[in-house]
């Protein structure tokens, strides 16, 4: 068992497990370079080393604090409902939208703002970009379902 600014890690096979009050982050390894035996980490490479200190260090951020991305729907009628581990999304489609939330995240929201909360910032990233192919934002309007702080280039209309 090892420690990194108090948050015990685990390892098991290839992967190191990150363990907190919050969860459980599971990150596998690949690789020559990397040889886990009895709870150790061996390393072969200093690349190898300072790579796997990076990784170790973003996940234990991740896992100590959590992580989050807050979402809008921008457009005329796009709304949200959740209702217990499913989330429904009206983005001007004829028909909702059902999409079943992991349980290690959590989805809040008010009217067209949603906060997608969770300890793995794989997931998260994972789930955000699902919701953002269903209607990324519109070259012309910036119609869409934006990720809050990205700036969006819109294009010229036509001219009369």
């Amino acid at each position: 068992m090892l420690n990194f600014y108090n948050t015990p890690i685990a390892t098991s096979g290839s992967s190191l497990v990150f363990e907190n009050k919050l969860g459980d982050v599971t990150t596998p390894f690949f690789g020559k370079d990397l040889y886990f035996f009895n709870s150790k980490v061996f390393v072969s490479t200093v690349s190898s080393y300072n790579q796997l200190l990076s990784t170790i260090a973003a996940k234990e951020e991740s896992v100590r604090n959590g992580y989050f991305v807050e979402l809008l729907l921008v457009g005329l009628g796009f709304r949200f409902i959740k209702l217990g581990n499913i989330l429904l999304l009206k983005l001007g489609f004829a028909h909702y939208i059902k999409i079943t939330i992991p349980q290690s995240i959590i989805v809040l929201g008010y009217k067209k703002k949603l906060i997608i909360f969770g300890i793995s910032s794989s997931e998260i990233k994972q789930f955000t970009c699902q919701l953002v192919a269903f209607r990324s934002p519109d070259v012309y309007k910036n119609k869409g379902i934006q990720l809050v702080g990205v700036k969006f280039r819109l294009k010229v209309g036509k001219q009369k």
